[in-house]
């Protein structure tokens, strides 16, 4: 640093032997094919780090972003929601917008929160390491900040936001002893259908207290307060203990041993029992699952869930995962067990109704990262960290990318929730207590401030234009075949070149792909993959020692045709011209049945030529026979439908018909009955 100071000092700004980027240009590492990392720092730190004996130790220069990052980096809105691909650089976005924010807002406290457990750390070494000033110190007069894995099963209140907020929430009424007793009815303390027990238990514990000595001092009353809160503090852990925690693993096991046909795929019943039937915002602010009718419901007030967000599910399929849905159920009752569903409602309708302790919400500012592995249910956790106010949520993520099973999220889910969220805040806030305090201390955005549109980053510093051009074809494909499934960008576009990837099957796995390459598979594909290699890797060391057993055979018959050419050379020197002749006509035939034997191998090699030409024919035979059964299966189909289409009509007209058929009779009967009381009431008057 000294060095290039003093290399400066005497140089015009314009003659600087320094090269210039723009904001936007980017440097290719030296033999690496990838974008280089460059860092910024102006002068005048520069000189305070020369003045240094040592550089500090934890101290680092800020990531230089492009305009767009930074553009992504100022974005505001309600909320703020930033759309890239991995390796658009999201993460450091969202670094450098927490380091910014807590430089300016010395007296907030801020939540980075993310699924990851990874990932959080990375970011609160980076933050942490942002932070830091020239002289190696922590800015004192930053905001204080926490890091929280959003995942179900946490228990520890300094690493997982949930046991956090819970910790954070109101203390329940000393009246409700029953709640500490029984973990797995404290689950259900919101439910509808405890309502009844809930206001029993507060009447009978309310009658006892009244009849309490009112005559203890304070010391027996700070005791008592103590152990109260300790009930409650154990109440807390015991409820959400990580034993009865049910996992996509024990979901498994669980649909592994569902006797029922048809029985829908695994994840998507419980992509369907996360995502809507237990973590969407219908259920997540009634406290109780989607009814069957609800769910299945396709249209109309009715229909808590829409085709949108159902990815045009057919009503059988829904009918099917909503039996699961209903063994799922007894099945989390008989054993105790709870979800990450349960445990967010209980935590959402508490807030809801009493608050947080110190009447108001615990964070001024939320940053999620990979938000694409939220329900509905997490984002509502989310937002009520922040009092429900959308203008303090930062969120980044990919639809592409999601990796969390059971989690069906596009950004459209998140405005949903904040839209629902502030309804029933409004709607509470006359009798709950918990909705009324948050509802006084959100901030209202304006429709300028609302997001219409998301941020979106498209340039991608991970992988080269090769690998990017096979991304975005599949995306594309799941974009045709899928169409709300994702949300729609602009193809990523990277600032490296480099080879397209090849999609293979086994067969040319094993025949083409050099041994250099590497290969991705699912695990299942790839020990499967593994055993059919190892079968060619042993078949062909069978046909090695074959061919060099045979090879050796052919050296063994070499050296005794030598041997019988040397005698011949022998021979050749004693016996007469004659012998020599019959010795040449020898030879002449040697020769021709080795013509013949090259012949014979030419045609063995057209013959191989031949074969593998019908092979591909054939195979393209089968892929046309495929597509034409496929076709035809699709006509059967259609024929079908309108064959059941053309019943359903006829039967209706029957049923009209035989419906007025009914009717005429009874009125014939009808009008003969009136005949014959007439005829009666004529003949009793005469």
């Amino acid at each position: 640093i000294k060095e290039a100071l003093e290399r400066r000092a005497d140089v015009k700004e314009d003659d600087a032997p320094y090269l210039t980027l723009g904001d936007d240009d980017v440097l290719i590492q030296p033999g690496k094919n990838r974008p280089m990392k460059l860092w910024t720092c102006d002068a005048a730190t520069l000189r305070r780090l020369a003045k240094q004996p040592k550089p500090p130790a934890r101290w680092s220069p800020r990531l230089r972003l492009t305009t767009r990052e930074l553009g992504a980096v100022d974005e505001r809105g309600a909320p703020a929601m930033v759309l890239g691909r991995s390796g658009t650089g999201k993460t450091h976005c969202i670094v450098e917008r927490i380091a910014r924010d807590a430089a300016a807002n010395p007296a907030e406290t801020l939540l980075f929160s993310t699924r990851s457990q990874k990932l959080r750390l990375k970011v609160e070494k980076e933050v942490d390491a942002a932070m830091v000033d020239v002289e190696g110190g922590a800015n004192a007069t930053s905001a204080t900040r926490r890091y929280l894995t959003a995942a179900a099963e946490g228990a520890d209140a300094d690493k997982a936001l949930l046991p956090f907020l819970e910790a954070a929430l109101a203390d329940l009424p000393a009246a409700e002893t029953w709640h500490v007793s029984q973990p797995h009815r404290r689950r259900r303390f919101y439910r509808a259908d405890t309502i009844a027990e809930r206001e029993a238990g507060d009447h009978e514990d309310t009658s006892d207290e009244e009849g309490s000595d009112d005559s203890s001092d304070e010391s027996d009353d700070g005791d008592a307060a103590a152990r109260e809160k300790s009930k409650r503090d154990k109440a807390r852990k015991e409820t959400w203990h990580v034993k009865y925690y049910m996992t996509f693993a024990k979901f498994h096991q669980f649909w592994d041993g569902l006797k029922m046909s048809p029985k829908p795929e695994c994840d998507f019943c419980w992509t369907q029992i996360q995502s809507f039937l237990k973590g969407s915002t219908n259920s997540l602010f009634s406290g109780e699952p989607l009814s069957e009718r609800e769910y299945l419901a396709d249209e109309g007030e009715a229909a808590a869930i829409s085709r949108r967000r159902a990815l045009g599910l057919s009503r059988a399929q829904r009918e099917q995962a909503y039996q699961v849905f209903k063994h799922y159920e007894r099945f989390l009752e008989d054993n105790k067990y709870w979800d990450a569903a349960d445990r967010e409602v209980a935590l959402v309708q508490r807030v809801l109704r009493d608050g947080f302790a110190n009447g108001r919400a615990p964070f001024d500012r939320v940053y999620v990262d990979e938000v694409q592995d939220m329900t509905q249910a997490s984002l509502a956790v989310l937002l009520l960290a922040v009092g429900g106010d959308a203008t303090r949520l930062y969120c980044c993520g990919d639809t592409a990318q999601a990796i969390q099973d059971g989690v069906a999220f596009r950004f459209s889910d998140l405005r949903e929730t904040i839209y629902e969220l502030g309804k029933e805040l409004e709607g509470r806030a006359g009798r709950l207590k918990g909705a009324r305090a948050l509802l006084a201390a959100r901030g209202v955005a304006g429709d300028e401030d609302r997001s219409k549109k998301l941020y979106k980053l498209t340039k991608n510093y991970r992988a080269h234009a090769g690998v990017l051009g096979a991304a975005n074809a599949i995306l594309e494909l799941v974009h045709g075949a899928f169409p709300n499934a994702v949300d729609k960008t602009e193809a990523d576009s990277g600032v490296a070149l480099g080879p397209r990837p090849t999609f293979a099957t086994d067969e040319a796995v094993l025949r083409d792909v050099p041994s250099g390459a590497r290969l991705l598979f699912r695990s299942d594909a790839l020990a499967a993959a593994q055993e059919r290699i190892g079968a060619k890797g042993r078949q062909v060391e069978k046909d090695r020692e074959r061919i060099i057993a045979e090879a050796d055979a052919a050296g063994a018959a070499d050296n005794k045709a030598s041997r019988c050419f040397e005698r011949l050379a022998a021979i050749r020197g004693d016996r007469s011209a004659e012998a020599d002749a019959h010795v040449e006509e020898a030879l002449a035939a040697r020769s021709g049945e080795q013509q013949a034997y090259d012949a014979r191998a030419a045609n063995q090699k057209t013959a191989r030529k031949e074969l593998l030409a019908r092979r591909s024919a054939w195979r393209e035979e089968e892929r046309r026979l495929r597509a034409a059964a496929r076709s035809a299966l699709e006509r059967r189909e259609n024929g079908e439908k309108k064959l059941r289409q053309q019943a359903e009509r006829r039967r209706k007209k029957a049923d009209a018909q035989a419906d007025a058929d009914a009717a005429a009779a009874h009125e014939e009967l009808y009008a003969a009955e009136a005949q014959r009381q007439i005829e009666r009431h004529m003949a009793k008057q005469q």
